[in-house]
């Protein structure tokens, strides 16, 4: 495994969660989002690094075990497609916040859907590969 493949992970994995994190502080200044909205977004973004942290970890952790081509192969597929979609989700999830006040049930849903086809498409590509 070169080291340049895991380097390679380890970017993109902080260019698409940092790009979450930029949507939701442009949705709060686009929309001008109150002190309870910024509070809320807060509490994502904290989620959003925690998730980074812990995804760059593990990279890093099990960079030997990684076969580069099955792993570019199943990396692209399954995950950039899902964060171009959770991004989609996170601008309405963060423009209702603001807006509103609140967040509708469908954006909920649609977010949970979201990961649970994510951790799915993982446990079955995990499995299959």
């Amino acid at each position: 495994m070169s080291k340049s493949f895991v380097r390679e992970l380890v970017v993109t994995n902080y260019i698409l969660i940092g790009s979450f994190a930029a949507i939701i502080i442009a949705g709060n200044l686009f929309y001008g989002g109150s002190a309870e909205a910024w509070g809320k977004s807060l509490g994502l973004l904290a989620v959003l690094a925690l998730a980074l942290i812990f995804k760059v970890r593990r990279i890093k952790a099990k960079g030997q075990k990684l076969d580069e081509r099955l792993q570019l192969i199943t990396y692209r597929a399954v995950t950039v497609g899902f964060y171009f979609m959770l991004g989609a989700i996170l601008w309405f999830y963060t423009r209702e916040l603001v807006l509103e006040g609140q967040v509708s049930l469908r954006t909920v849903v649609e977010l949970l859907a979201g990961m649970v086809g994510y951790i799915g498409g993982f446990l079955v590509l995990n499995k299959r590969y």
